[in-house]
């Protein structure tokens, strides 16, 4: 492991993400029937830095939706409720910072990374966070990963990317990053060598 950088996704790589298990089982409705009342693209612009979170407030029910069956808040609530480490990471994490291999995330992700920062506290493993709504652009979007480039001054070759959605991995791969699909704890360890 000579390289200078690991980064890594949040959601689904570090932790696991709420959208899929904690928020229905809060709201009392299956994942489809909470997507059918939401518009498909105020997360996308939260994440991206173009709406703040009053704007995302502001755009998160489809423009036909009459009388919703939660609130805005109840889903924020439930998102936000429930941060938990995917089984492994936490360790993995713990060995790669202590044998002081520097680590940063990588992630498409809202303001609301400081409250998962806080929760799980992440500072003790992690340096540096690029997080879409700070680089005002998501992943897979090749800018992305020249801003993390560009602030961290390194050539790609010194970064090793790390992240469960193929169309991510792929995007970094593009730029010479390597770039490693993430399937679980113990096939990253495998695959890392530990």
């Amino acid at each position: 492991m000579a390289r200078r950088l690991f980064l890594f996704d949040l959601m689904d790589t570090v932790v696991e993400d709420p959208f899929f298990r904690t928020v229905p089982r809060a709201l009392g409705l299956p994942l489809d029937r909470i997507l059918a009342y939401k518009d498909p693209k105020a997360w996308l612009r939260f994440e991206a830095g173009e709406i703040d979170e009053r704007g995302w407030h502001h755009e998160f029910f489809r423009p036909d939706v009459s009388d919703p069956p939660f609130t805005r808040e109840d889903f924020a609530r439930a998102m936000q409720s429930d941060y938990r480490f995917l089984p492994g990471m936490e360790d993995l994490l713990r060995e790669l910072a202590a044998a002081g291999i520097p680590l940063a995330i990588a992630s498409n992700y809202p303001p609301w990374i400081d409250l998962v920062r806080r929760r799980l506290d992440l500072d003790r493993f992690f340096r540096r966070f690029f997080v879409s709504c700070e680089l005002r652009v998501r992943k897979p979007d090749p800018r992305f990963f020249e801003r993390i480039l560009e602030a961290t001054a390194l050539p790609p070759a010194e970064a090793t990317f790390v992240d469960d959605r193929e169309p991510n991995v792929a995007a970094a791969a593009a730029l010479g990053i390597e770039s490693i699909r993430f399937e679980g704890a113990e096939a990253l360890r495998r695959r890392l060598g530990l």
